[in-house]
């Protein structure tokens, strides 16, 4: 009852159809291919019988187990590949290096086994086992079988090519190729699998795929074409086969995947073969990954699971790649896409509901055009305002240099960008002075002041070994605001002097060092000390264990990295009585947060919100602010932890969430800090502008979700 009726009529009707077009084809497909896979491994086995007999080491392992072949692989309803396993790997390392994409390297373990090895004459002088060296004698053996075997006039060797291939009945071709598997190691080009971000596969179904192991295949690799290497000849294939087949069990996968299969066969089987089976398996695993519970492989979920895979085959057939599973930097559409890939990405979209397709074009369509138009407006603004404002400040802080050199200014330009400076809005900036010489103080984060810390002398007999020792308060803290204090007297007396006077003025009502350039720009310098190597009690949460975001390499390079100890008021500590008020530095997160940001779509969804922000969101009391929006990212990135999340395509949805988001902290009047959650970003602003803020988000947010055109009048 709760259900729309449409909705749920949509649903039955659905599952219906399927169910229906998995009787009368997917299964009718099926049992034709059964039948054609008993009729070629009938030829195939007899073939491999005479390779036997003549070759006692090409033992035939293709045999029927639970009416499966072990090692057959359908490749398209007349193609097969056939995996030939070979015996007595022991004496030879597997290598992987790196050097030879997707492939890999056997070598003796100990040059004085060579004889020891069951293919002595293959071995190179180097140590190697060549690949092609068993393909070539293999594919001697296989013509000699041909000529001589009961199906002698059914089967024909193909000779234009370096693979052994069989064409059976001028019908079939079948692909056997010459192979080692190796259980119980596992390839370094795929070390980062499973991403440890993703729930999916469960971790005792990875432990099973690693101790199975992959194989290695005698076969040329497209990916080798054109490179020169003097290992091509003796590199053997990785396969996977095995273990993506085991990945597929549970919920609707495999028939997810037969239906697919089916769809390729009847309308995507294009001249130059860009598509196959291969390709769609492939997506199938990322689209596991994408949607990791076992509740979103459920056969009503299996509509969606197949316009999400097409969707996925549209993007990489326009993109002209799409990465293998395991070996990410390997292009499964090497050597195939150089004209069939606009004529296949046309024929899938077909494929998928026009509606789906439609709306989703639309919304990167006017987001791509937003970005053009409104995006890249404001960034250029932007940058010409910061070379601008830059220029003043620089001139200004020469001068507070030659009063002062204890206060030298670190606001350089280094590719594009200066360091220590933060755009807080179109007219309103921070730079960040680093100071040097924090060496003799100690951080101290007792949690007593919120969103704070001390520095506090670490033995009261180095107090004259400070390069700030008229800063040292009696107790042995360094003050905070009389370095700041000290600072001002400097800035105000080099605005004076500049030759810049004339463009710049000191705000004089504040505490903090702020200035004020062409009446039009407001910057805020703040001294500061960069904590390196530390990491504050106070954050001391973070990362939370359950959450799979950020990634554990990149924690520990944001705990390396450390945080800034800025000398300015802390707003939270407005109205406590605490004697250290004044010496407290305020923990800043800046360029942690930008680091975290790196990935995906998450920089160009922060440039969307800032512009949005600033075109709609630019209210009285400024109760939203650039750091608002960018705190509410990160708590995105925590809910969205996949990497495919941060895809072009789910952009909008980013975008939709994180101003939900904000409605919701504007409602509650409350918005916690990243980093340290018990400090309240909203505070200090007056309750009504908040309310007035909640009211403008909720109107921008019902339009981006009601009008598919909004972008165009935003």
């Amino acid at each position: 009852m709760l259900l729309p009726s449409d909705m749920l009529a949509t649903q039955s009707k659905m599952l219906y159809q399927l169910n229906k077009y998995c009787v009368e084809r997917v299964e009718t497909r099926k049992t034709a291919t059964a039948k054609a896979v008993r009729e070629v491994c009938k030829v195939v086995q007899t073939v491999l019988h005479e390779v036997e007999a003549q070759e006692p080491r090409f033992i035939s392992s293709l045999a029927e187990c639970n009416g499966r072949y072990e090692g057959l692989e359908v490749v398209s309803a007349t193609e097969f590949e056939i995996v030939l396993y070979l015996n007595q790997m022991g004496v030879f390392n597997f290598v992987d290096d790196g050097s030879l994409p997707g492939c890999a390297v056997l070598k003796l373990s100990d040059g004085r086994k060579r004889s020891m090895s069951l293919w002595v004459e293959f071995i190179t002088a180097s140590g190697y086992l060549s690949a092609r060296k068993i393909r070539s004698r293999f594919q001697t053996l296989v013509a000699q079988a041909c000529d001589k075997c009961a199906y002698r006039d059914s089967v024909k060797m193909m000779s234009d090519t370096g693979e052994v291939k069989l064409r059976i009945r001028d019908r079939y071709v079948v692909q056997i190729t010459p192979s080692f598997k190796c259980a119980g190691v596992w390839p370094r080009s795929a070390a980062h699998w499973p991403v440890p971000q993703l729930t999916w596969p469960h971790p005792n179904l990875i432990v099973q795929v690693k101790t199975e192991g992959f194989d290695l295949l005698s076969k040329d690799s497209v990916i080798m074409h054109g490179k020169q290497n003097s290992m091509e000849g003796d590199a053997w294939v990785m396969s996977f086969t095995d273990v993506e087949n085991q990945l597929l069990y549970g919920g609707c996968r495999k028939r997810c995947l037969s239906i697919l299969k089916t769809l390729r066969d009847r309308h995507l089987d294009l001249p130059g073969n860009p598509i196959t089976n291969y390709h769609i398996k492939t997506l199938l695993l990322y689209e596991c990954e994408k949607h990791p519970r076992d509740a979103e492989w459920e056969e009503t979920g299996i509509a969606d699971r197949i316009n999400g895979i097409l969707l996925q085959l549209i993007s990489c057939l326009q993109c002209r790649r799409c990465p293998h599973y395991f070996i990410p930097h390997l292009d499964l559409f090497k050597g195939d896409m150089r004209h069939g890939a606009g004529t296949a990405a046309t024929e899938a979209a077909m494929l998928v509901p026009q509606d789906m397709l439609s709306t989703h074009t639309k919304m990167s369509y006017q987001l791509s055009k937003f970005w053009a138009e409104r995006v890249m407006t404001r960034k250029t603004a932007a940058a010409k305002t910061i070379r601008e404002v830059c220029k003043v400040v620089q001139d200004v802080l020469r001068e507070v240099e030659a009063q002062e050199p204890r206060f030298i200014s670190s606001l350089v330009e280094c590719n594009g960008r200066y360091e220590g400076l933060d755009v807080v809005s179109p007219t309103e900036f921070e730079i960040v002075l680093y100071l040097n010489q924090m060496g003799v103080l100690n951080f101290v984060d007792d949690g007593s002041l919120p969103g704070c810390a001390v520095l506090k002398l670490s033995d009261g007999r180095k107090r004259s070994m400070s390069l700030w020792v008229e800063f040292i308060t009696a107790s042995g803290y360094l003050s905070a605001r009389k370095i700041r204090s000290r600072f001002q007297t400097l800035v105000a007396q080099a605005c004076d002097k500049c030759a810049y006077r004339d463009s710049v003025k000191m705000i004089a009502d504040t505490s903090e060092v702020k200035l004020r350039i062409r009446e039009r720009y407001v910057v805020q310098i703040t001294p500061s000390f960069k904590c390196a190597g530390i990491w504050p009690r106070s954050s001391a949460h973070w990362p939370l264990p359950q959450i799979p975001w950020p990634h554990p390499n990149l924690v520990a390079e944001v705990k390396t990295e450390g945080f800034d100890l800025l000398s300015k008021e802390c707003v939270t500590l407005h109205g406590k009585q605490s004697a250290l008020e004044g010496d407290a530095w305020v923990m800043s997160f800046v360029d942690v947060e930008n680091r975290l940001m790196y990935g995906g779509c998450r920089k160009r969804c922060l440039s969307v919100l800032k512009t949005l922000r600033d075109r709609h969101l630019d209210l009285p009391g400024n109760p939203v602010t650039n750091y608002h929006i960018k705190t509410l990212l990160l708590y995105e990135c925590e809910k969205h932890p996949l990497e495919m999340e941060w895809d072009e395509s789910c952009l909008s949805d980013r975008i939709n969430g994180i101003l939900l988001q904000l409605i919701s902290c504007l409602q509650c009047r409350r918005c916690p800090h990243y980093f340290l959650p018990h400090v309240d970003l909203f505070k200090g602003k007056a309750p009504g502008s908040l309310e007035n803020a909640a009211k403008q988000t909720w109107r921008l947010t019902r339009e981006l979700l009601t009008n598919s055109r909004a972008f165009d009048k935003l």
